[in-house]
């Protein structure tokens, strides 16, 4: 908030008085009687007359007014694009390790300044004969669009009750893989309302509380994945020509804490079968007598419960590679990936429905 102010106060010292006409509105200035702080945030935005036409400037100006409001609030938050999450457990030998994973919906999840600004109305214009210029006042009421963020979080924190419900039950009965995912979707809806209380310090008065205590969610859900994760053992079996990919799939489990060896003490074992080929798909012709082969590698993975005797889903992946020899080819496809399926593996997985 001072910094709004601060900003606010330095815009209306900046721009000299007699560069406007006498007829401006107190808005043009930086602040207004008819939309004050702290109820409003206000933008500025302005367009040159004399380029493009009306319908053209006005858009213009509003368009520069709603991009003042939407740096207002994200100079006070910061959020990111995909949600992050570094947990710890213990090994099999009681011995603490940690991981760092991507948690895993196939959307990122971002909350930024985007969703308040439809909130955002441009409220007046005022045309400049003297400066040759057009200006638009966009206002936004933060009392309204701090209510609609609420029930917003308010939703969400019932859609991590339902998840943690749906993860419960289905622990309880053995599915421990589906029910890690429900809790990772649980945690993923933790870290989108956590943004969202950020948003919504923003638009509240200073020293307002967190709608929702997402602390305590995180630090709950977290140490309950790591826990899910240690219990969960895979078998990794490869066939066909790309035999080389086991090791990238083992090492993508481990990197997100999930040991890709079965075992008979363990909780739970899931077996991964996986069925590659690596097939010619052609050549570039590179001028000078050099041709560059191609190649695919591809794999379907089906992710199997032994205990119930199911399948609970296949992944599949693809990856290809141009080389100057057929055999540089083979073995760059099948490279890629193999770097494919660690990268990505863990999430997926975590994603069977």
């Amino acid at each position: 908030m001072k910094r709004f102010l601060i900003l606010m106060v330095l815009v209306a010292f900046l721009i000299p008085t007699e560069a406007f006409s006498k007829s401006a509105p107190d808005w043009i200035y930086g602040s207004s009687k008819k939309y004050p702080e702290p109820r409003y945030f206000i933008g500025i935005g302005s367009s040159p007359i004399d380029r493009g036409g009306p319908k053209q400037q006005h858009e213009w100006a509003g368009d520069r007014a709603r991009a003042e409001i939407a740096k207002i609030i994200r100079s006070e938050v910061r959020v990111t694009s995909s949600a992050e999450r570094k947990v710890s457990g213990m090994d099999q030998n009681k011995r603490r390790k940690s991981w760092e994973g991507r948690s895993g919906y196939s959307e990122a999840i971002s909350v930024t300044a985007n969703e308040i600004l439809e909130g955002v109305e441009i409220k007046e214009y005022h045309s400049d004969k003297k400066s040759k210029t057009l200006y638009a006042l966009a206002v936004l009421d933060r009392h309204k669009a701090a209510k609609k963020l609420e029930q917003e979080i308010k939703s969400i924190k019932a859609s991590i009750a339902t998840k943690m419900e749906e993860g419960n039950s289905l622990q309880t009965t053995g599915s421990f893989l589906p029910a890690l995912g429900r809790y990772n979707d649980a945690l993923l809806l933790t870290g989108k309302a956590s943004e969202m209380n950020g948003v919504l310090s923003v638009l509240k008065p200073a020293g307002a509380s967190p709608f929702l205590d997402t602390a305590s969610y995180e630090a709950d859900l977290t140490r309950l994945i790591a826990q899910m994760r240690s219990l969960i053992r895979f078998d990794v079996t490869v066939e066909g020509p790309a035999l080389g990919v086991k090791g990238y799939i083992v090492n993508g489990l481990s990197k997100s804490g999930i040991t890709g060896a079965a075992s008979e003490s363990a909780p739970k074992n899931y077996i991964l079968n996986g069925l590659t080929d690596v097939t010619y798909k052609g050549t570039i012709d590179m001028g000078k007598d050099l041709s560059m082969h191609i190649y695919q590698a591809d794999i379907d993975i089906s992710v199997n419960d032994p205990a119930i005797g199911a399948t609970l889903g296949t992944l599949i992946y693809s990856a290809s590679a141009n080389e100057k020899t057929e055999e540089l080819a083979k073995k760059s496809a099948v490279r890629a990936l193999g770097n494919l399926i660690q990268k990505k593996i863990a999430d997926d997985i975590m994603n069977l429905r």
